[in-house]
């Protein structure tokens, strides 16, 4: 009997301890396990944290570029509308809508010249080219289109308007451009800021009666044959330079050029949206500073500051530098 229940007790303890071993293996494989998801994890949000960081360094850089673009699209804006508010002539558009003709110039020529450039020199057409007010679509393309020739959209501009000032001269300042006219095209530009025997009679016979009737009629037919010669130059501009802008870059800087102003447009759009957080915090801004308080708290933080560096300094020069250096030696 006791040796029965002693083999059964052998039994029980051998069958006990391969079941606790294979329970401690498993305990121990767990372990692994967690430490290796433990390490995942740790792993995975180190990752999360540099994609996170780099996700927000991106946002705030596009936020900047967004708002350096728009800032400089609102200075050309604003070059535009000064034109048009010392402009004699009422042109019934906006540099809003001038803007968005800039930007489908910029799109038909395949972003080879920017839009900004496009509607600040808009505003030197209006201001000395004084172009009319139905032309100045037309001559904005052929402004563009000319850029190619003399290098910048600003240049081109600055040719245009002194075409357009007086188109009687133009011819000259064309071909030194590059840009050459016909004879007929040449007779024609030059007739436009002259009377035909026909006009001087009447004038002539006006101004027996009434000197302001004759010059207001004179006035009226010079202003007349202006915007036709304007329409006329700008026509043989058209068909001399058409495409001019599009053709000037191959298809990989027309690649470039285009994702360029794709990722302009897009950080635009963020910096819009994020405008009324930026005002906020100018405005808490302006108001804090405002305060002397505040002055003299941040003034004593720069106060902080200098003592602090100063003390590294002190430090450092109690360093015995020379021993450092005698030691290397030997």
């Amino acid at each position: 009997m006791a040796e029965r229940e002693l083999a059964i007790l052998v039994t029980a303890k051998d069958l006990a301890g391969r079941v606790l071993k294979g329970v401690t293996g498993d305990v121990n494989r767990l372990g692994k396990a967690t430490a290796g998801l433990s390490r995942g994890v740790g792993m995975l949000a180190k990752g999360t944290f540099v994609v996170g960081a780099a996700i927000t360094a991106g946002l705030v850089a596009g936020v900047k570029g967004g708002i350096d673009s728009l800032a400089e699209l609102e200075d050309a804006t604003t070059a535009v509308d000064g034109a048009l508010a010392a402009s004699a002539t009422a042109y019934g558009t906006t540099s809003r809508q001038i803007a968005d003709w800039a930007n489908q110039i910029e799109a038909a020529t395949q972003a080879a010249f920017d839009d900004k450039a496009i509607v600040a020199s808009a505003a030197t057409l209006i201001r000395y080219g004084r172009v009319a007010p139905q032309l100045l679509r037309p001559a904005m393309q052929v402004m563009t289109d000319l850029a190619a020739k003399t290098g910048s959209v600003d240049s081109a501009a600055e040719m245009l308007a002194k075409a357009l000032a007086d188109p009687a001269s133009a011819a000259g300042k064309l071909t030194r451009a590059g840009v050459v006219l016909t004879d007929q095209q040449k007779a024609q530009l030059i007739s436009s800021n002259k009377l035909t025997k026909e006009e001087t009679k009447h004038y002539n016979a006006l101004k027996r009666r009434s000197k302001s009737q004759a010059e207001a009629y004179k006035a009226g037919l010079l202003a007349d044959k202006q915007v036709k010669a304007q329409a006329f130059l700008l026509d043989a501009l058209a068909a001399a330079t058409k495409g001019a802008a599009a053709a000037s870059k191959g298809p990989y800087r027309d690649a470039q050029n285009i994702l360029a102003d794709t990722w302009e447009d897009v950080r635009r759009a963020l910096a819009e949206g994020f405008l009324p957080v930026l005002e906020r915090g100018s405005a808490l801004l302006n108001r804090e500073l405002a305060k002397p308080e505040t002055i003299s708290r941040i003034r004593e933080v720069g106060q902080g500051l200098a003592n602090a560096a100063s003390a590294g300094i002190d430090f450092a020069q109690r360093i015995p530098w020379e021993h450092g250096q005698r030691g290397a030696q030997r």
